[in-house]
Protein backbone atom coordinates (compact mmCIF):
# COMPACT_ATOMS: atom_id res chain seq x y z
CA UNK A 1 0.00 0.00 0.00
CA UNK A 2 1.89 3.42 -1.22
CA UNK A 3 1.77 6.19 1.46
CA UNK A 4 -0.53 8.47 -0.76
CA UNK A 5 -2.89 5.44 -0.06
CA UNK A 6 -2.16 5.73 3.48
CA UNK A 7 -2.89 9.62 3.82
CA UNK A 8 -6.24 9.02 2.18
CA UNK A 9 -6.82 6.06 4.82
CA UNK A 10 -10.77 6.52 6.62
CA UNK A 11 -10.68 7.59 10.59
CA UNK A 12 -11.04 4.88 12.86
CA UNK A 13 -14.16 5.09 14.63
CA UNK A 14 -15.29 3.71 18.09
CA UNK A 15 -18.64 3.62 19.00
CA UNK A 16 -19.86 3.12 22.81
CA UNK A 17 -22.46 0.66 23.53
CA UNK A 18 -25.08 0.98 26.37
CA UNK A 19 -25.80 -2.68 28.79
CA UNK A 20 -29.57 -2.63 30.03
CA UNK A 21 -29.44 -4.62 33.11
CA UNK A 22 -32.06 -5.51 35.97
CA UNK A 23 -32.52 -8.19 38.25
CA UNK A 24 -33.47 -10.81 35.45
CA UNK A 25 -29.81 -10.21 33.40
CA UNK A 26 -28.41 -7.64 30.94
CA UNK A 27 -28.39 -7.10 27.02
CA UNK A 28 -26.08 -5.30 25.23
CA UNK A 29 -26.28 -3.48 22.51
CA UNK A 30 -23.81 -4.43 19.60
CA UNK A 31 -22.79 -3.84 16.00
CA UNK A 32 -25.87 -1.74 14.42
CA UNK A 33 -25.80 -1.21 10.86
CA UNK A 34 -26.86 2.31 11.13
CA UNK A 35 -23.48 3.04 12.44
CA UNK A 36 -21.03 0.94 10.64
CA UNK A 37 -22.81 0.11 6.96
CA UNK A 38 -22.83 -3.02 5.48
CA UNK A 39 -21.73 -5.80 6.95
CA UNK A 40 -20.87 -8.97 4.81
CA UNK A 41 -20.49 -11.89 7.84
CA UNK A 42 -19.67 -12.14 11.08
CA UNK A 43 -17.22 -14.52 13.14
CA UNK A 44 -15.60 -14.91 16.16
CA UNK A 45 -12.30 -15.15 17.70
CA UNK A 46 -10.59 -16.09 20.68
CA UNK A 47 -7.60 -14.89 21.81
CA UNK A 48 -5.09 -16.09 24.85
CA UNK A 49 -3.70 -13.77 27.42
CA UNK A 50 0.23 -13.46 26.65
CA UNK A 51 -0.88 -13.66 23.00
CA UNK A 52 -0.87 -11.13 20.55
CA UNK A 53 -2.78 -11.38 17.26
CA UNK A 54 -1.56 -8.88 15.05
CA UNK A 55 0.16 -6.80 13.22
CA UNK A 56 -2.15 -6.88 9.73
CA UNK A 57 -4.52 -4.88 7.39
CA UNK A 58 -6.60 -4.92 4.63
CA UNK A 59 -6.31 -3.04 1.14
CA UNK A 60 -9.92 -3.57 0.53
CA UNK A 61 -12.58 -4.32 3.88
CA UNK A 62 -13.55 -2.96 7.21
CA UNK A 63 -13.77 -4.66 10.66
CA UNK A 64 -16.02 -4.12 13.25
CA UNK A 65 -14.81 -5.62 16.46
CA UNK A 66 -16.62 -5.60 19.98
CA UNK A 67 -15.66 -7.84 22.57
CA UNK A 68 -18.07 -9.71 24.50
CA UNK A 69 -16.14 -11.94 26.97
CA UNK A 70 -13.37 -10.73 28.60
CA UNK A 71 -11.05 -7.25 27.81
CA UNK A 72 -9.43 -6.50 24.81
CA UNK A 73 -6.52 -4.20 24.10
CA UNK A 74 -7.25 -3.16 20.53
CA UNK A 75 -4.29 -1.04 19.12
CA UNK A 76 -4.49 0.30 15.32
CA UNK A 77 -1.92 2.16 13.37
CA UNK A 78 -0.81 3.61 10.27
CA UNK A 79 2.12 4.23 8.92
CA UNK A 80 3.66 7.67 8.16
CA UNK A 81 6.63 8.96 7.16
CA UNK A 82 8.67 9.42 3.36
CA UNK A 83 8.13 8.14 -0.06
CA UNK A 84 10.76 5.43 0.65
CA UNK A 85 8.79 4.59 3.76
CA UNK A 86 8.52 0.49 4.00
CA UNK A 87 6.74 -1.45 6.41
CA UNK A 88 9.25 -1.76 9.77
CA UNK A 89 11.80 0.56 8.51
CA UNK A 90 11.95 2.63 11.24
CA UNK A 91 15.04 4.83 9.54
CA UNK A 92 12.20 6.54 7.13
CA UNK A 93 9.13 6.10 8.58
CA UNK A 94 6.97 6.28 12.31
CA UNK A 95 3.90 4.89 13.38
CA UNK A 96 0.94 6.72 14.50
CA UNK A 97 -1.05 4.72 17.15
CA UNK A 98 -4.36 4.86 19.08
CA UNK A 99 -5.38 2.22 21.70
CA UNK A 100 -8.82 1.05 22.81
CA UNK A 101 -9.66 -1.35 25.72
CA UNK A 102 -12.81 -2.92 24.97
CA UNK A 103 -15.04 -5.48 26.96
CA UNK A 104 -18.02 -6.01 29.22
CA UNK A 105 -16.37 -3.26 31.31
CA UNK A 106 -15.83 -0.87 28.61
CA UNK A 107 -18.26 -1.68 25.92
CA UNK A 108 -17.65 -0.14 22.50
CA UNK A 109 -17.51 -1.44 18.94
CA UNK A 110 -14.17 -0.18 16.99
CA UNK A 111 -14.50 0.19 13.57
CA UNK A 112 -11.29 -0.15 11.49
CA UNK A 113 -10.82 1.00 8.03
CA UNK A 114 -8.82 -0.06 5.17
CA UNK A 115 -5.26 0.39 5.65
CA UNK A 116 -5.09 0.46 9.19
CA UNK A 117 -2.32 -1.74 10.62
CA UNK A 118 -4.22 -3.11 14.10
CA UNK A 119 -3.54 -6.32 16.69
CA UNK A 120 -5.12 -7.34 19.90
CA UNK A 121 -4.46 -9.02 23.32
CA UNK A 122 -6.22 -9.60 26.41
CA UNK A 123 -6.25 -7.44 29.13
CA UNK A 124 -5.78 -9.44 32.51
CA UNK A 125 -5.62 -13.05 33.13
CA UNK A 126 -8.92 -14.11 30.91
CA UNK A 127 -9.24 -14.92 27.02
CA UNK A 128 -10.88 -12.72 25.11
CA UNK A 129 -13.28 -13.33 22.68
CA UNK A 130 -14.24 -10.57 20.04
CA UNK A 131 -17.25 -10.60 17.41
CA UNK A 132 -15.87 -9.25 14.51
CA UNK A 133 -18.44 -8.02 11.42
CA UNK A 134 -16.28 -7.03 8.30
CA UNK A 135 -18.03 -5.89 5.21
CA UNK A 136 -16.01 -8.40 2.97
CA UNK A 137 -15.66 -11.62 3.23
CA UNK A 138 -12.42 -13.08 4.10
CA UNK A 139 -9.54 -13.20 1.10
CA UNK A 140 -6.29 -13.66 1.72
CA UNK A 141 -5.14 -11.42 -0.86
CA UNK A 142 -6.75 -8.63 1.02
CA UNK A 143 -4.40 -9.06 3.61
CA UNK A 144 -1.39 -7.72 4.58
CA UNK A 145 1.15 -9.38 7.88
CA UNK A 146 4.12 -7.69 9.87
CA UNK A 147 6.04 -9.10 12.49
CA UNK A 148 5.09 -7.56 15.75
CA UNK A 149 7.89 -5.84 16.24
CA UNK A 150 7.77 -4.00 13.33
CA UNK A 151 5.21 -1.38 14.54
CA UNK A 152 6.75 -0.20 18.11
CA UNK A 153 4.75 -0.47 20.79
CA UNK A 154 4.94 -2.12 24.03
CA UNK A 155 2.50 -4.49 24.37
CA UNK A 156 3.30 -5.70 27.90
CA UNK A 157 1.02 -6.19 30.77
CA UNK A 158 -0.15 -2.57 32.52
CA UNK A 159 0.37 -2.22 36.01
CA UNK A 160 0.42 0.29 38.60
Amino acid sequence: MSEERAEALGEVEVYDRTIHADARGSVEEGIKRSEVGHIEYVYRTTCYPGVVKGWHRHVEHTDRMWCVAGMARVVVARMRGGEDAQPGDLATMWYETQEHVIGPLAPKVVVIPPGWWHAFTPVGPEPCVIINAPDMAYDPEDEERLPLDAIPFEWQEVSG
